[in-house]
């Protein structure tokens, strides 16, 4: 996550590393020392090991995986690839209404004036004069009204507004409020006589939110429609297009919320790539220095990259945007599920190393690995799950692909790796297809 661009997400990777570290250091320093002080384990501690109805589901999954491999393999094929495109036509969108359930009071009001008025997001631009003093140049201030009047005539537009509008106004109320007069007068000195006698009404009427001190810079704000994070783009690149073109005089600047999101938009696209090949080929790497094999580095990294592209065809199936909330839980959940690939694949390889045939390995590494697996497993699907029963979107979000997540993870190193191990390495599986399960020891 460090390699994004967005603050917030580089400092949330680099706390996430920290911690990790710090508790696997925990773990292997001040767990066992304080364990050093005990005797012997409780008793209701002993009656805790893996035993009971967990260790016999988990020791037939062997049979279950070897008796229907083909059919297993089949369908993993077949969701990865379909997982894949779908995953690859993944929205990109940040919209702040969309964090809101549709009844709540601040996402009605947020569309009443999204319907009403076209104004429920703003674009903020700066226009540099050249000068000190600009603002009272009135060539510049007609450039200015046109590019406003060209604003407002964008779809999904709604005002804009700047300092030309207080002098216009003043330009017909000294002429008797005549229509005709709504125009910028045509001198600099009764451009400067205007604003000199506006800001002598009142000592707080200087107007500096819409123009600089030295009066180079001035501001237009205009409003406009809530937009999609693709036809905003598309907007904002017509106008820099425009402004390039038909006002070449004007030095402009856009800015605002709507800018910033499109620019976070970009990040989080750009993030996602980014992490997302960072992540698979660091974890790629460490699990083949981690087996010392090449194959088995890379089985161990499918059960864990699947549920991630699972969850990215969903979003694309029911319209659900990726932004910087569902970015973060992918790259959260992948870290946590690739744990479990770890448990099976070293005891399997254990067992194999130590003369077992393929499917007493498997049974071997889903007997003694599959207990913690479960249940931790579990553990964190229940936690992620809680999430669900939030009011704020994201956050639902959050829970909801996190648990899909974990729970296809588990699916995976206990099912499909299996599979997977039975195809590539064999199998002399005769006593556990005839459910013979005790016999593979």
């Amino acid at each position: 996550m460090s390699v994004n661009q967005l603050v917030s997400v580089k400092q949330l990777g680099y706390l996430g590393a920290i911690g990790a570290t710090a508790a696997f250091l925990i773990s292997v320093t001040l767990v066992p020392a304080l364990l050093s002080f005990m005797k012997r384990a409780p008793k209701h501690a002993q009656n805790r090991i893996p035993r009971g109805r967990i260790l016999v589901f988990a020791a037939h999954l062997t049979g279950f995986a070897f008796q229907y491999r083909k059919l297993l393999s089949i369908g993993g094929v077949a969701l990865f690839v379909i997982s894949l495109e779908l995953a690859s036509q993944i929205k990109v969108d940040t919209d702040a209404s969309n964090y809101f359930k549709p009844n709540t009071p601040i996402r009605q009001t947020l569309t009443y004036f999204n319907d009403t008025f076209n104004s429920e997001v703003t674009i903020e631009v700066m226009v540099d004069t050249g000068e000190r003093g600009g603002v009272k140049n009135p060539e510049v201030l007609q450039e200015v009204v046109r590019f406003q009047e060209y604003l407002e005539g964008l779809e999904h537009a709604g005002e804009a507004q700047s300092i030309v509008d207080y002098i216009r106004k003043m330009n017909q109320s000294m002429h008797n409020d005549n229509p005709d007069y709504y125009t910028i007068p045509g001198t600099r000195n009764l451009v400067a006589q205007y604003l000199l006698l506006y800001e002598s009404t009142d000592p707080t009427e200087d107007l500096t939110d819409l123009k600089t001190h030295d009066e180079r810079f001035l501001r237009i704000t205009w409003s406009m429609k809530n937009l999609s994070a693709v036809t905003a783009h598309r907007t904002l690149t017509a106008i820099r297009e425009t402004l390039a073109h038909e006002f070449p005089t004007l030095n402009v600047e856009l800015t605002g919320p709507t800018v910033m999101y499109n620019a976070q938009d970009i990040y989080v696209q750009q993030g996602v790539v980014y992490s997302f090949a960072l992540v698979l080929l660091l974890i790629g790497l460490s699990f083949i220095g981690l087996f010392r094999s090449f194959k088995y580095g890379l089985l161990a990294l499918s059960p864990s990259l699947l549920p991630i592209l699972t969850v990215g065809s969903i979003m694309t199936l029911f319209d659900i945007s990726l932004d910087l909330g569902t970015m973060i839980v992918g790259a959260v959940t992948m870290g946590l599920a690739v744990d479990d690939s770890i448990h099976v694949m070293n005891r399997y390889l254990q067992a194999h190393k130590e003369g077992h045939s393929v499917s007493n390995s498997l049974h071997l590494a889903l007997t003694e690995s599959g207990h913690a697996i479960i249940l931790s497993s579990m553990v964190l699907i229940v936690g992620f799950g809680m999430m669900l029963f939030g009011s704020f979107v994201p956050f639902i979000y959050a829970g909801c692909f996190s648990t899909i997540i974990m729970s296809m993870a588990l699916l995976g190193d206990l099912v499909i790796l299996p599979d997977l191990l039975f195809l590539i390495d064999g199998s002399e599986l005769t006593c556990l297809a005839k459910g013979q399960t005790g016999c593979c020891f």
